[in-house]
């Protein structure tokens, strides 16, 4: 058991945690190597949590450094986490013996403002191109909300590591998220760019996690959906049954997105899953001059299921213009997709789809 009685804030948070744990028995060697500050040590990367654990002896037991981290997590979200700080306890800045405690970061609104807009005017001049299309009003939407994300953790965090290790997210997981705003359709490449399932896992989660709105019950809904069978997905979203997450959704008027590309969005799932881009479709794009003769190949290539092709279709669609949508839907009758091509036409589009797309949209400059 610890001998040393908490002296600041930093070491009576790291006591609480460790006790909550019932790994009170590492506390003294957390204190001995400097590393009291549980709020730097739970927004560490994986190779700094890593070697903090083998400095105090933990890493040689990978249960207990998983259930110290989820420990770690859930006290991390907890709002009242310091309403019974004992009154001899000093503040953390007073303390000889630990660093500061590292707050979550907060900026005044101001301060968040100018900074979007500056890399807002970095990512403009990279690619020597012009965003009018971002309204004032709109980046201080982006302002809002990534003061909201600083101040808060994400409810799937707890769930992290066991989603990276034993889940598939980039293929129908991924397919369901585009249709259903969270991510837009060419975020795909950049999840499907890592080699192991494990890393294509982390880029998506990263995702969804730094949104700056609520995505813990669409991610929820959308998994128990992708893959109903497996037990794994099914412990997953049992346990995340009882976890409590208020998503938060936004509300800003002056935000231009254009409506073809989140009805291409919402029936994304459909498209993959019933169509075959391969034969008339393709076809026609090529001849209307929507694909060149070097994505029309790449698309129609034998090695591609038809999910994959129809996927790397719209990919491309997505960024040529509201024409190529019509061309597609003149294909998609050429090729017999009528009720394909009249439910999109119908797709409702509401306010919120389009804020979520155009937040999705913002980090592709």
């Amino acid at each position: 058991m610890a001998t040393n009685q908490p002296q600041n804030l930093s070491e009576w948070q790291l006591h609480l945690v460790l006790k909550n744990a019932n790994l009170l028995q590492y506390y003294d060697r957390f204190i001995r190597q400097g590393e009291c500050d549980v709020i730097k040590l739970c927004n560490s990367e994986d190779e700094k949590f890593k070697d903090i654990m083998e400095k105090v002896g933990m890493a040689r037991e990978p249960v207990l450094v998983r259930h110290f981290r989820n420990t770690l997590l859930e006290w991390m979200k907890d709002p009242g986490k310091n309403d019974n700080v004992p009154s001899y306890i000093k503040k953390a800045e007073d303390s000889p013996r630990c660093p500061p405690a590292r707050r979550l970061k907060t900026y005044a609104e101001s301060d968040i403002y100018s900074g979007v807009q500056q890399i807002i005017k970095q990512r403009s001049e990279k690619k020597n191109i012009v965003k009018d299309e971002l309204s004032d009003a709109f980046i201080k939407l982006l302002s809002s909300r990534f003061i909201y994300s600083e101040q808060k953790q994400h409810a799937l965090f707890p769930y992290y590591d066991v989603l990276l290790n034993t889940t598939v997210l980039d293929k129908l997981v991924l397919d369901h998220l585009i249709s259903r705003c969270i991510l837009i359709i060419v975020d795909r490449e950049e999840i499907i760019k890592p080699t192991t399932q494990r890393q294509r896992n982390k880029v998506l989660l990263d995702m969804i996690t730094e949104r700056p709105f609520g995505t813990f019950h669409v991610f929820k809904d959308v998994l128990k959906q992708s893959d109903p069978h497996n037990s794994n997905v099914r412990d997953i979203v049992r346990r995340m049954q009882g976890t409590d997450s208020r998503d938060e959704y936004i509300s800003c008027h002056d935000i231009i997105f254009q409506d073809h590309l989140v009805k291409l969005q919402k029936n994304y799932i459909m498209f993959v899953q019933d169509v075959d881009c391969k034969t008339d479709i393709a076809d026609y794009l090529y001849e209307k001059g929507v694909l060149n003769s070097e994505e029309k190949e790449e698309i129609c290539n034998h090695s591609l299921t038809r999910q994959d092709s129809n996927r790397m279709l719209q990919n491309k669609l997505f960024r040529k213009g509201e024409d190529a949508y019509k061309h597609l839907i003149e294909a998609l009758r050429h090729g017999q997709y009528d009720e394909l091509a009249s439910d999109v036409e119908r797709t409702q589009v509401s306010e919120h789809e389009i804020q979520f797309c155009q937040i999705g949209n913002y980090g592709k400059f």
